[in-house]
């Protein structure tokens, strides 16, 4: 559930993908910024592989867990091979 501005004023709860794109974009552009010779695939297996795991997704996701900024910032990595 994300707290989320709403037309007209006030504020709702919404979730699902429309409220997890910016987080993640966002945690995206962060690493992107902090090392510019990841390629996009090196990006993308940074972000799946450093998610904090949750055990309800399990099966939902391709990577069952909630995005980490401090994980993908943090972690060793290995990009993949071309």
């Amino acid at each position: 559930d994300i707290l989320s501005t709403v037309k007209g004023g006030g504020y709702a709860v919404y979730s699902g993908t429309s409220m997890a794109t910016p987080h993640v974009s966002g945690v995206a552009a962060l690493l992107a910024g902090r090392e510019t010779n990841l390629t996009m695939a090196d990006l993308k297996s940074r972000l799946l592989g450093t998610v904090k795991p949750l055990s309800s997704l399990n099966g939902l996701l391709v990577s069952p867990g909630i995005v980490d900024a401090f994980n993908v910032l943090t972690s060793a990595f290995t990009p993949m091979p071309p």
